[in-house]
């Protein structure tokens, strides 16, 4: 649930901008998301897992671009803990990573041999919603 008002937060952008956002819980998403014709796979997370590596092995085959979005990529205690949650053949698989600042990209340049042309820092929609104008939405939660 706490990435819920982000995730939709992006989404809603996206639409906005015309694209088609497909919306929901991953596991309902995956296990559908081959009948769908879409363009971009945002995943949730670079660390490794044989199902994640099946799942985006035939997205691309199926010619969808995979962005990267680490929920977790900001809080992290070491240098080596957040290089845990960035699995090489995950990020050979992706056509870009959203970092979470400068630092991840740094991290990722320098220890996971990433090119800056695939970098975007974009920061977490998660606390966007919590800048400027849209931190009334929570508002009647923190009452």
């Amino acid at each position: 649930m706490r990435e819920l008002k982000g995730k939709l937060w992006l989404a809603l952008n996206l639409a906005n901008e015309g694209h088609t956002v497909i919306f929901g819980e991953e596991n309902d998403i995956n296990e559908n998301i081959m009948k769908n014709d879409i363009d971009i796979y945002f995943s949730n997370s670079a660390v490794y897992s044989d199902k994640r590596i099946r799942r985006l092995s035939a997205l691309k085959q199926a010619g969808v671009r995979i962005f990267i979005l680490d929920t977790e990529g900001g809080v992290y205690t070491s240098e080596s803990q957040y290089l845990y949650r960035l699995s090489p053949t995950i990020l050979q698989h992706s056509d870009k990573f959203l970092a979470w600042g400068e630092n991840q990209a740094k991290i990722l340049q320098n220890n996971r041999g990433v090119s800056s042309e695939k970098i975007i820092v974009t920061g977490n929609p998660r606390f966007d919603v919590i800048q400027g104008g849209l931190r009334g939405i929570y508002k009647g939660g923190a009452d």
